[in-house]
């Protein structure tokens, strides 16, 4: 499960919160980011998400 939050607001508490129904999580944090990553970063939330659905690393800030 991919779990995406913005360093301005929530940042690797996504993640954490996400954490407690899966066990396979991938953290990122978006930088320069508040709470709707999509819409205030969308090229790099588009980025981040084509990469995890790929099969690719994830091209961001990883949170474990």
């Amino acid at each position: 499960m991919l779990a995406v939050g913005g360093a301005r607001y929530s940042g690797a508490a996504v993640a954490e919160t996400v954490r407690l129904a899966a066990d396979d999580v991938t953290g990122m944090v978006v930088d320069d980011c508040g709470h709707y990553v999509a819409e205030e970063q969308p090229e790099r939330f588009t980025r981040i998400l084509a990469d995890f659905l790929g099969g690719k690393p994830v091209a961001g800030v990883p949170h474990s």
